[in-house]
């Protein structure tokens, strides 16, 4: 049987191109995402299978990980890759987005996680984290904080996890539909991020390894 993924955020974005190169090497993967109407939409053009699944939603999980296990048996990648951001001052952040930013980006990723593990064996988990999990950005402490979370948690993973490895991507700007509204054109593409997944897979990175992943002209747009 082929390697099963589960790349969560899949149904546009870098999540989309990864379900694409990842489908092209001959992965099966599983997609999901919260919004249905374009979850079905990728699903059918990348020709990959799907689950209408909010990973901030504990429940949701839980259901997304019995239907591939069902199916499947079994999980051999998780790709966190579902992610929410925004760009304010801190005085000027509605307690609404700050909840949704820290259950989606944070929780989303634990959730997903240990609910993927006992159907993990010799398995590998991607934590899509950013440049801002590294260091602070104006306008963007809570995304920030959400994702300097994800590279803690994969830093703690790496040392007490044993038959599976763990790695943190961290991206700058991203050449995506979210940069677009603004103009912006970075010069890193989401088959950038897609062929370092890809190289994970064949052993290319130790275990437990932050990669980044920018161009340096890029980060005056954050």
């Amino acid at each position: 049987m082929n390697k099963i993924v589960l790349v969560t955020g899949g149904s546009s974005g870098i999540g989309k191109v990864i379900a694409k190169i990842l489908k092209e090497n001959y992965f099966t993967v599983v997609i999901a995402s919260k919004n249905k109407e374009r979850l079905e939409k990728t699903a059918k053009e990348l020709k990959v299978d799907y689950f209408k699944a909010d990973v901030s939603d504990l429940k949701e999980v839980q259901n997304l990980i019995k239907y591939i296990v069902k199916k499947y048996k079994k999980i051999d990648v998780l790709v966190n890759n579902a992610g929410l951001a925004s760009s304010k001052k801190i005085i000027d952040e509605n307690y609404e987005e700050i909840d949704n930013i820290i259950k989606t980006n944070v929780l989303g990723v634990i959730y997903c996680t240990k609910e993927s593990l006992p159907y993990m064996k010799d398995g590998i988990i991607i934590n899509i984290s950013s440049v801002a999990g590294l260091e602070g950005y104006n306008e963007l402490s809570i995304y920030c904080t959400s994702k300097f979370a994800v590279v803690g948690f994969g830093e703690a993973l790496k040392k007490e996890l044993k038959d599976n490895k763990i790695y943190t991507i961290c991206p700058g700007p991203v050449d995506t539909d979210m940069w677009k509204e603004y103009k912006i054109t970075p010069g890193t593409k989401p088959e950038d991020v897609a062929k370092i997944i890809i190289d994970i897979t064949k052993n290319k990175y130790k275990n437990g390894e932050i990669i980044k992943i920018y161009k340096k002209e890029d980060l005056k747009y954050i």
